[in-house]
């Protein structure tokens, strides 16, 4: 056996020539919520919030703008584009009629998962209609968005502050201090995670709209070539918030060290996400076919609440026993090379 210690009261046992596999991750994460059926709780409270709660809406303040800005594009393209210029302003016109902004209480990566923030539903078992607050003024919405948005990671970060506890070897109790930190980790991530999204994803409209200009395919080819990049950066960036729960590390050091498990020691985990999206998606086509004012979406939505708590809580794991097996590797070579 190995025994190590890594980072702050935290110790994990694996068996010295085990690797970490994909299927007893899984396993031992659903294993864990079904341990601890609380940690479905959060969720649950989000998504029945957003089905029966008051929904706060944009669709007065934004229509006319963007009404204007399409009837303005119009005037520059050609029949063709003009008639999916309009086919994109009704698509975006139907988002603003449901959308809830209440929706961004669920943040990502690291937050509460909702069903309902997907699906926008404009109906409720209660009352048909749920209620709607429509909001007129610009700085209210942007203040109540950020401010959702902050929430949203702080209950996000305590939950997965609860699963990391629930899935460690050694369960720890909550620590307020440490509850404090491990939140401004959450929001300094999130943030560090859009700037590097950002900073990718404008130079490539830049390039893609250059290419077009010369050739509609070159243009295609760079938006995928972006795409691939993206996906190559997002793999680890994405196992980073497990250490930050599960080794107490800050942003910059948990992506550091996601970033050498995952492309020295780990590169399966690409392998893990695809599971773990489909294994989620596939599972919420099962939870939607209840229709909105039905009761039996509660079945629904707390087996969405179940499915993604276990997936998270597989994540912990799998993660878990990659730095194990990470550090069993390390310690190896360097005792090749003293020797």
């Amino acid at each position: 056996m190995v025994k190590l210690k890594f980072g702050m009261n935290e110790t994990n046992e694996i068996p010295y020539d085990e690797r970490p596999r994909l299927i007893p991750s899984i396993s031992a994460g659903f294993n864990a919520v079904a341990s601890h059926i609380y940690l479905i709780l959060p969720p649950l409270a989000l998504d029945l919030l957003l089905w029966l709660g008051p929904h706060l809406q944009l669709n007065n303040l934004v229509r006319p703008n963007v009404e204007q800005a399409f009837t303005m594009m119009t005037r520059f393209v050609s029949a063709e584009q003009a008639a999916v210029l309009q086919q994109s302003q009704g698509i975006l016109l139907e988002f603003f009629e449901r959308f809830n902004l209440l929706s961004a209480l669920s943040t990502l990566p690291v937050g509460l998962p909702s069903l309902m923030a997907v699906l926008s539903p404009a109906e409720s078992p209660v009352a048909g209609l749920p209620p709607v607050s429509e909001i007129g003024s610009s700085g209210i919405a942007i203040a109540l968005l950020a401010g959702c948005i902050l929430v949203g990671l702080i209950l996000g970060s305590l939950y997965f502050g609860a699963i990391s506890r629930a899935t460690a070897k050694e369960p720890g109790k909550f620590n307020t201090p440490e509850a404090v930190n491990q939140a401004g980790q959450a929001i300094f991530y999130t943030f560090t995670l859009f700037v590097l999204i950002m900073m990718l994803i404008l130079p490539t409209m830049i390039i893609s709209s250059l290419f077009t200009l010369i050739s509609p395919f070159l243009g295609q080819m760079a938006i995928v070539g972006a795409g691939l990049l993206l996906v190559w950066m997002m793999v680890p960036l994405l196992f980073a918030p497990f250490g930050i729960y599960a080794y107490r590390q800050n942003t910059v050091n948990a992506i550091m060290t996601t970033t050498q498990l995952v492309r020295k020691f780990l590169p399966g985990a690409g392998w893990f996400i695809i599971v773990a999206v489909l294994l989620g998606f596939g599972l919420d086509l099962l939870w939607t076919q209840p229709a909105a004012n039905s009761w039996l979406m509660l079945v629904g939505l707390a087996g969405h609440a179940f499915i993604y708590t276990a997936i998270i809580a597989a994540g912990f794991s799998y993660y878990r026993s990659g730095i194990v097996w990470m550090e069993r590797n390390l310690r190896k070579a360097a005792l090749q090379q003293t020797a």
